[in-house]
């Protein structure tokens, strides 16, 4: 969950209640907010895999040898259901007052070599990457 810098009419009930910047700035708010979670999730399914984390080329080659829970998958589907939600690439969000709530399936190890310090991992990845985003703005 993430509270936006944005104030949005607050007699919206979805997001097309919503005139068309405040749609604009609430997807890209989405889309970034998802974008550094995904981040993290990667970490944090590399980091149980191989309990290594040695830079974001090492994060992204071995992130794509995982699979994405499919379990995590049917949540996405209730909680769009659940919440009125929209689906963004792998994720989806939904928008409750002035936070923005994002949910995203995990990737799944076969073999993990550790369980210690993945929320840690996670975490600090989707930090990392909300920072290079603002950045970047």
């Amino acid at each position: 969950m993430f509270k936006t810098d944005c104030e949005f009419n607050s007699r919206a009930v979805s997001e097309f209640e919503m005139d068309e910047s405040e749609s604009s700035i609430l997807q890209r708010a989405a889309r970034e907010k998802l974008e550094a979670l995904e981040f993290g999730v990667r970490c944090a399914g590399v980091y149980a895999a191989s309990g290594r984390l040695e830079g974001r080329e090492f994060v992204e080659e071995e992130a794509s040898k995982l699979q994405e829970s499919p379990f995590g998958r049917e949540q996405i589907a209730a909680f769009v259901k659940a919440f009125n939600g929209n689906i963004l690439e792998q994720g989806a969000y939904t928008l409750k007052g002035n936070y923005i709530i994002c949910m995203l399936p995990t990737m799944l190890s076969r073999s993990p070599v550790t369980t210690v310090g993945l929320g840690d991992t996670l975490t600090a990845g989707t930090f990392l990457r909300g920072l290079e985003l603002n950045v970047q703005a």
